[in-house]
């Protein structure tokens, strides 16, 4: 299959990092010749690949696999260690805008109990902790990708001035990364600039349901404008990081680390053979990932983008296209499911819009999001998720012999935590949290990666010296 109309060529000679966590169905991507044994359509998992074992010695010898948390999500003592106020602090404080009225104020208490995680990742046998730095730590005797943002702005920089719809959050992000850069850089040498740029963007500023909770919808928030204030955010987003990536590379090259960032974005298929609903497939895709790929490796927003949002997507100087001009040494790709895409009427108000809406897409797929509420022996068998990873990762291999550069995958997640608006209704780790006691219990997931991850006679006892 060929690449698709966003000039994937373009980009693929850039490494690639993969992390996906088991939410909506499973995983297929043209771009990168990855698919799975999951039938979309109808959620169940083909068997075609149960004959094939594959093991850690037919990957790469410097191929990196690890697992991801972010430290909002994971770490708790929101009152410790001179944690300031975030805004997602304020944002799960304020009655109904999480689903089961929960805070992150204690979650899985990463904190107080890092030193044994990092044990548990030992025991997963993996390579790398991709982690998000809050009040920043680095952690011993595993390889650290580290997140200089997963969404946890500091409520002062929104309250004073807007947070990321204001050109000023640059310098201050830029002052917060030089100062993790100087502090870390010579234990860190994977650096991401920013976790998913399109959902904060997307759903701090235009659907109001992240935080800070902005939104043109009165019934949500007081203020916001979801037509623009997205496409600003997402703009100053990518002046930050790659304003960042230029200091990096030119103060901090003895460190000799490398920087990217991670998007997210599902794979589209046309719904129908129409060329109505080929031509929004084609938009989805624009708006995921030529959104932030195309004005580092082409110089501005896609056309289709430029066509459909108008003057209110912002325009880059020279010297921005400059500074963005490939400012990546690895692409981060969050993939979790596949969507079918159809056509979709324009709203007739633009100024009524937002980001979903000007696609003129409407998009369906399998959503089967994980029962938190299981009794725990029911909840550590989980065969659906090792089913997934393991059909992925035989697709992600596949894709490796037929050329496509990856470096890296990283499991979402580590632990159970508090998955942002749904709270603690949802279970994504490879290890079971009791929130009582804080105890961990590892599922079958985990059991069946520490197998998989075995290292055998002297494949890679050396990877992690």
């Amino acid at each position: 299959m060929g690449t698709n109309a966003l000039g994937l060529k373009g980009f693929l000679t850039v490494s690639i990092l993969i992390s996906l966590a088991l939410n909506l169905g499973l995983s297929h991507s043209e771009s990168l010749q990855i698919d799975s044994g999951l039938d979309v359509a109808s959620s169940n998992f083909s068997s075609s690949n149960d004959t094939q074992e594959l093991r850690r010695s037919d990957f790469p010898k410097d191929f990196i696999f690890g697992v991801a948390t972010s430290a909002y999500q994971v770490e708790g003592a929101v009152g410790e260690g001179g944690r300031g106020t975030t805004i997602w602090d304020t944002f799960t404080n304020t009655p109904g805008k999480i689903s089961d009225n929960t805070t992150a104020a204690v979650t899985a208490d990463q904190y107080h109990h890092y030193e044994a995680d990092v044990e548990l990742i030992k025991e997963l046998n993996m390579d790398a902790y991709r982690f998000s730095i809050a009040w920043s730590r680095i952690i011993p005797g595993i390889v650290p990708y580290v997140t200089l943002y997963h969404w946890d702005l500091p409520q002062p920089l929104e309250g004073n001035f807007g947070g990321w719809v204001n050109p000023e959050i640059v310098k201050h992000f830029t002052y917060f990364a030089d100062t993790c850069f100087a502090t870390f850089g010579d234990r860190v040498k994977h650096w991401i600039t920013f976790n998913e740029p399109t959902q904060f963007c997307v759903n701090g500023y235009g659907t109001g349901l992240h935080a800070p909770g902005r939104t043109s919808d009165r019934t949500l928030s007081s203020s916001g404008n979801s037509s623009t204030e997205p496409y600003l955010a997402a703009h100053n987003v990518l002046i930050a990081h790659a304003t960042v990536a230029d200091i990096y590379r030119s103060n901090y090259k003895h460190q000799e680390g490398r920087i990217g960032f991670t998007i997210d974005c599902d794979w589209t298929e046309p719904l129908s053979d129409s060329e109505e609903d080929k031509k929004a497939t084609e938009r989805r895709r624009a708006f995921q990932l030529g959104w932030w790929l195309d004005p580092i490796f082409f110089g501005d927003y896609p056309s289709l983008m430029r066509q459909y949002v108008g003057d209110r997507l912002p325009q880059f100087t020279e010297a921005e296209r400059s500074l963005l001009n490939n400012s990546l040494d690895f692409v981060g790709l969050n993939h979790y499911t596949t969507r079918w895409v159809t056509s979709q009427p324009l709203p007739l108000n633009p100024a009524q819009s937002n980001p979903l809406m000007d696609q003129g897409v409407l998009t369906t797929g399998v959503d089967e999001f994980n029962n938190g509420t299981l009794p725990i022996g029911d909840a550590l068998k989980d065969t659906r998720r090792v089913n997934y990873y393991r059909d992925y990762i035989i697709s992600m291999h596949q894709a490796i012999q037929n050329g496509a550069d990856v470096r890296a995958y990283m499991a979402w997640s580590l632990l159970d935590n508090f998955e942002w608006a749904v709270g603690f209704t949802s279970r994504f780790g490879l290890y079971y949290v009791d929130y009582t006691t804080q105890k961990r219990y590892a599922k079958d997931s985990a059991k069946w990666f520490s197998n998989f991850l075995q290292y055998e006679d002297a494949y890679s006892e050396d990877r992690r010296h």
